[in-house]
Order: C-alpha cells, then structure tokens, then sequence
C-alpha cells in the first residue's frame, strides 16, 4: 500500500472516529446543547424522513423506553393537551387559533408548526413545535422551542412550567438547575427539569446557545401500555 492509501485510508478512518465520537457527546447532557444548536429545530436531527409513520413510532418508542421510569405519572400533560387522548384534530384545530402555519411531514405523522401569533403580554407564545402521532392519529409526543430575551426570563419559564407540571404529573425526578448563574454568561451552559415516568417523560430546558440567544425548549413523550413488558402493563 503506497503511502499515499495510507495517509488517505487513516485519514478517513479518523474523521469517522471523531464524528462517531462527536456524535455521541451530543447525545449526552452535556452535549444535548450542540443537538439543539446543529438542528435549530424541534426533534433530533437523525433525519427520519423516509420512513413511513409506522416505522417513526417504532423508532421513537425504542428511544423513549430507554429513558422511561417506574413510578406511574397522575397524567400525562403536553401544553394543553393529554397525550395517549388527544387526537390530531383537535391539536390541528388548536394550531389554527394560535394563527400557526403547519406542515405534515413523515407519512402525516408530524405537524411542524411556526408563526404563532404573538399575543401582547403572552410570555408562553411558541416560536416551532413538532407535534408526533401514532398510526390512530392520536397524539403521543411534543417538541417546542420558545427563544427568549434574556437568562432570567427563560428560567423563570422554566420554573413556571416546572410548577405546573409537578402538579400534574408527580415530583421532578431530576433538577439540573444549578448552573442557573452560568446561563447568563456561559455559552452552550444548559439547565433542565425532568420528568422520567412508567409511561411518561418530559423535559424543560434552557440553553445558552451563544449568539443565537437564550431558548427554552420542552419536550413531552408517552408510552403506549401495549410497549410495555407484559408483566408491568396498566391496568
């Protein structure tokens, strides 16, 4: 093998290493930042779109129950909606009245929404939201991102959904709000909220994201009883 293969053979070889590992750094907590910055969207940048809707849910239920808990949430919140009930319909319905321009992706199992109208002194206005659906149509996970203009207005979002949420699911099971300080000043610095139930987990964070500003993205997801094991099915 000439020296020249060799360089070009190792050369390829590390590039995949580093992106396999940059890749997996992304996917940590630490690294969950740099997803959000790369994608500037709702949903993780894994592109998805060449499978139809039965093959996305399989995906996302295979993800979802790595993640999930043992402790059986009071409900299973969403915005305004309850997911494993609420049809596409009604979430269709809603977009409309929020002034939304929607799109359906993936075989119609996604609507990805923006433009939502900016109410005066509506400090929850959604800025993109990616609302997921099984093959019924019902409604099974929520993806948004909310920009903000400051570090303090986005924890105190965060916070405030936070409340709501330990009301009607059950207690955070995690609370990585101690970097609270840093978010003002350190780019790529993330705090978050979880909450990580049998068939139920939901996230709220906010991430510096350096120039791009201050975003508070939440994200909700539901496992369906039928995904269970049989020995611990609902019910």
């Amino acid at each position: 093998m000439s020296k020249t293969w060799k360089r070009t053979l190792f050369g390829g070889l590390a590039a995949v290493i580093a992106f396999s590992g940059f890749v997996g750094f992304a996917h940590t907590g630490a690294g969950r930042p740099l997803l959000a910055w790369l994608s500037g969207a709702p949903g993780c940048p894994v592109s998805l779109e060449g499978g139809d809707a039965s093959t996305v849910e399989e995906f996302r239920v295979a993800q979802l129950k790595r993640a999930v808990g043992s402790e059986t949430a009071r409900s299973h919140p969403a915005l305004e909606f309850e997911l494993g009930r609420t049809h596409r319909d009604a979430v269709s319905s809603w977009a409309r009245a929020q002034g939304a321009t929607c799109k359906s992706l993936r075989d119609e199992s996604v609507l990805r929404c923006t433009g939502f109208a900016k109410r005066a002194g509506d400090a929850l206005v959604i800025d993109d939201a990616h609302l997921q659906f099984d093959a019924r149509g019902v409604l099974v996970a929520v993806d948004v991102y909310r920009r903000r203009s400051s570090a303090d207005e986005a924890l105190a979002l965060v916070q405030q959904r936070a409340k709501a949420l330990d009301a009607a699911v059950g207690p955070r099971t995690q609370d990585r709000t101690h970097a609270a300080s840093l978010l003002r000043t350190q780019p790529f610095t993330r705090v978050a909220v979880s909450y990580e139930y049998r068939q139920y987990v939901a996230e709220l964070s906010a991430t510096n994201l350096a120039e791009r500003g201050i975003r508070v993205r939440e994200r909700y997801s539901y496992l369906p009883a039928t995904s269970l094991a049989l020995n611990d099915r609902v019910p």
